[in-house]
């Protein structure tokens, strides 16, 4: 029998990747106080539940569906996850993007949809990597 502290083997799973994704987004400098840091951590969740494989991601329709989630307008979640970017560490992202993604350091990278392609492209590969052995 189930008891409320429980935790099944999915949500099990999908803590460790809100705990990965969170500890790669403090250390490319964004902020553990602040809304869009979080609310990127789970876009990126997001996306991966809905499997974008060809990692064509429609940031609109997530931000959409991340906002009717969580009851507030999308224009919010945008507001917030554009204030997260416009005062994370710049200096702690140059220091660690490479250990991180395996890449040199571009200020390009540094946008909602592509930390969320380099992200969701990092779990893949780690997955194909548990397979493999």
């Amino acid at each position: 029998m189930k008891n409320k502290y429980e935790i099944s083997t999915k949500d099990k799973i999908e803590i460790s990747y809100r705990a990965f994704i969170l500890s790669y987004l403090l250390n490319l400098g964004f902020s553990p106080t602040t809304k869009g840091t979080y609310y990127l951590r789970d876009l990126i969740l997001l996306a991966l539940q809905t499997n974008f494989k060809d990692r064509d991601i429609a940031l609109k329709s997530l931000t959409n569906q991340l906002a009717e989630q969580i009851k507030i307008p999308p224009n919010r979640v945008k507001a917030n996850l554009d204030y997260a970017f416009k005062y994370r560490n710049d200096q702690k992202a140059h220091d660690h993007f490479k250990d991180l993604f395996g890449i040199t350091y571009d200020p390009y990278f540094l946008t909602a949809k592509s930390i969320i392609s380099l992200m969701l492209n990092l779990i893949y590969m780690k997955e194909l990597d548990k397979k493999k052995r």
